[in-house]
């Protein structure tokens, strides 16, 4: 599937009740940090994992080599850079501000915005704590990038990013604590009967 396909089918995928959730979430004025991570791929399979605040925006990110990073931007900002970003706390993945997956969070009742919510509601809460997952498997001919929710790779995003530059930034975003690390020459983990989609930066 191409970005155009995608772009043509964003309007279906944000609905306008998740939009005015989310502007309850992602104030204009919350500032993301930004971190550079070092990242040399070497032709193996790697993955950078961020752990952070379910509910504070941030998130991680694969970049062209190319974008300058700002050590500080908006969610707006943030999701409208040259590149792939796994968001919080909206679970979503965006390539160059276009939407092109969305984890269905609020309908399970992931994040509260009420004070009023029931109690069979709250038990369906997020934890604390999310890790987002960045695998790059530069083995393969095909350059794969992956996303991932937990840390253990619990459940994985239905869209596959391939044919990545090997000249790349990955980026963490945060706006409160964070943790973030890596580990090379790893064990490919995921399926390959996802959405494949052309790095088109």
């Amino acid at each position: 599937m191409t970005l155009q396909q995608q772009e043509d089918e964003q309007s279906k995928l944000i609905t306008t009740d998740d939009k005015t959730k989310l502007r309850q979430i992602v104030s204009p004025e919350v500032i993301i940090s930004s971190d550079v991570i070092k990242y040399e791929p070497d032709g193996v399979v790697s993955r950078i994992v961020s752990v952070q605040h379910t509910i504070q925006p941030g998130g991680i990110a694969i970049l062209s080599a190319s974008q300058d990073i700002p050590n500080k931007v908006n969610y707006s900002e943030m999701i409208n850079l040259k590149g792939v970003i796994f968001t919080l706390p909206e679970f979503a993945l965006y390539m160059n501000g276009i939407q092109i997956w969305k984890k269905n969070q609020f309908e399970n009742s992931s994040i509260e915005t009420s004070s009023s919510s029931s109690s069979s509601s709250k038990q369906h809460q997020h934890p604390k704590w999310t890790s987002l997952c960045l695998q790059l498997d530069m083995e393969s001919e095909e350059r794969v990038a992956k996303f991932f929710i937990g840390a253990h790779f619990e459940e994985e995003v239905d869209v596959n990013i391939y044919n990545i530059p090997k000249d790349l930034k990955v980026v963490i975003f945060s706006s409160g604590a964070v943790k973030a690390y890596q580990a090379l020459d790893v064990k490919r983990v995921g399926k390959s009967d996802k959405t494949q989609i052309l790095w088109e930066i």
